[in-house]
Parts: C-alpha cells; structure tokens; sequence
C-alpha cells in the first residue's frame, strides 16, 4: 500500500542521491508512517516523526522546534541528509557515521532493513 509520502521521499531522495527505496523502506520502520510518531525515551532523547530523529540529530540537520521534527518534509529532508552520509551510494553499504553513537545506530538500522530485503518491500515487492 502506498503511503501518502512516498512522493516527497522519493523527492527528497533524488536530491540528495539516496536510493528512494531506502527512505522509504525507514519511513515505513521507524513511524509506520505516522508524521507524529514519538518513541520511548532513551538517553538521547525522544526520537520524533516520521524518520524517528533524535533531539541532537535533528537539530544537526536543522530541525529547531518540537514542530519541525512532525512537520513531513523538514523530518524526511533531514532524515535522508542523515543516510545520505551514512550509506556509501556506490555500494549501499554503510561506510562511517562521525563516531556518534545515535548515527551508528541509525546506521545499524539502516543496514538491517536492507540485509532483511525491507527495502525491497517498501516498493511494493512481496518476496
């Protein structure tokens, strides 16, 4: 089933040469598409909207208020920005992340969802 953001993912994932798939593929993961999605507390803080962005990862790629981590397209910028560093587009792997832990878990994250063929399913493919 199509979520109702897959086209500014795929937007945000073309300008910053991300596979589209791969955003999605997180979207679908971290929120289940739920803009306004919160997790449990951890020692980093909340991890807020549709990409589940920590307080400091958010603020890294330019997320100021509460707001702006549930606001879509500002979530789904910075999260792409995030594996956009985080993923080699030559191979899809992930390569470094600046020694943060929250980015190696994303990270982490990131690279399970593909090895578990998630990305394949958040394009629609069933097998």
């Amino acid at each position: 089933m199509p979520n109702p953001f897959d086209l500014l993912a795929e937007q945000k994932a073309n300008q910053y040469g991300v596979d589209p798939a791969v955003v999605k593929a997180v979207i679908r993961q971290e929120s289940s598409g739920n803009p306004l999605a919160v997790s449990v507390p951890t020692r980093y803080g909340h991890a807020r909207g549709l990409m589940q962005l920590i307080p400091a990862t958010g603020a890294r790629f330019g997320l100021k208020t509460p707001e702006d981590f549930f606001d879509p397209e500002k979530n789904i910028d910075a999260g792409t920005q995030l594996i956009a560093e985080v993923i080699d587009p030559l191979s899809d792997r992930v390569t470094a992340v600046r020694n943060s832990q929250p980015g190696l878990l994303y990270a982490r994250s990131v690279r399970r969802m593909a090895t578990a063929g998630m990305v394949g399913m958040a394009v629609g493919d069933e097998g």
